[in-house]
């Protein structure tokens, strides 16, 4: 599919206005962010719109709602502070397993590599690449992804998203690899647009034999996402309800010291260590607690799309408990559905 339109994926600085307001989204390749930092996050959105949360996305992103349309210079100024490279902002969509510290230290690679070239700046902001060393993150819809070899981590695949496609990239070469892919693909939206074509946004849509021959038919592997609960090593995986990271969720955290690293999963998660009366606050730390099976899109009032409340739907559920995931979705985008097999609420 070629698309007419750029993507309006919202950036820190390229917001997208919905019904109750801006929405900005700021990345965090790999997902990790201090405790700091996210009191210091909550503090804008209170500043600028009264809200008292942060939302956890798909992407391992962090998301504000509600702001002011358009955005005053003083919140764009704090938003600078968020953005090591303003150009790439929108593009630095990098998954990493959030367990595995070598998959975090290739995941930096790939973006130090990425903001370094000014024509990668041009990436649409969907494009994701990934980086999975424990068939995890593999699952997601990702456009370009390295996943480790089970039996040998040294070496793995490169795949090609859509494509069922692969070739086998040493874990040394990987970060370079998967970039010099990411340039191929750009360079091909270049000549598109200068073309007077649209321009893809997504590998998937491209022909293969565009990013040469050196590749072979390979299924993509199947991807598990992280189930909620503790961690050998004093960590668990803490899962956020709707990944709604509220203001009393964050206040627990500061129990944690400002400089205490957490990994948001593109699960709406975090991974990190374990604390007391995180459950009592209202994290998700079993798997068998209703809400780890139960995702929602954020519904009326906030979504010009709906007039259903789909959070409330949500809560009650959650109540009332489920016996499979579900997702709850206000209209036909079905937004925020998690990737797994779900019944679908839909208004």
């Amino acid at each position: 599919m070629n698309h007419q339109v750029p993507d309006r994926c919202p950036g820190a600085l390229r917001p997208f206005v919905s019904g109750d307001g801006s929405m900005v989204r700021v990345r965090r390749p790999g997902g990790r962010v201090r405790v700091h930092e996210l009191v210091e996050l909550l503090e804008v959105t209170r500043r600028h719109s009264g809200a008292e949360l942060i939302q956890l996305t798909s992407r391992g992103n962090l998301q504000l709602r509600a702001l002011p349309d358009p955005l005053p210079e003083d919140l764009v100024n704090d938003l600078h502070d968020w953005l090591p490279f303003p150009d790439h902002e929108l593009v630095r969509n990098l998954l990493a397993s959030p367990l595995d510290d070598a998959a975090q230290t290739m995941i930096a690679d790939v973006d130090t590599r990425l903001c370094a070239d000014p024509d990668l700046a041009g990436l649409p902001g969907r494009f994701l690449a990934v980086i999975d060393t424990c068939g995890d993150v593999i699952g997601e819809p990702f456009d370009l992804a390295w996943a480790a070899d089970r039996t040998d981590p040294t070496v793995g695949w490169l795949h090609l998203g859509g494509h069922g496609l692969a070739r086998r990239v040493r874990a040394e070469d990987a970060a370079e690899t998967l970039v010099h892919v990411a340039r191929v693909f750009q360079g091909f939206r270049t000549q598109a647009a200068e073309r007077g074509h649209a321009a893809p946004w997504h590998v998937r849509e491209v022909d293969p034999a565009v990013f040469g021959v050196d590749w072979e038919a390979r299924p993509t592997p199947s991807g598990t996402p992280l189930p909620c609960g503790p961690l050998d090593g004093g960590q668990v995986v803490a899962g956020v309800p709707l990944g709604f990271l509220t203001a009393s969720l964050i206040q627990v955290l500061h129990g944690l010291g400002g400089n205490t690293e957490v990994t948001v999963t593109p699960w709406r998660q975090l991974v990190m260590p374990e604390h007391p009366g995180l459950g009592e606050a209202g994290f998700i730390i079993d798997a068998a607690d209703p809400w780890a099976s139960i995702s929602a899109c954020v519904g009326a009032p906030s979504c010009r799309r709906t007039d259903a409340d789909t959070i409330g739907h949500a809560q009650r559920l959650a109540e009332t408990g489920v016996d499979e995931p579900v997702h709850v979705a206000g209209c036909d985008r079905r937004c925020g559905a998690p990737r797994d097999a779900r019944v679908e609420v839909l208004a």
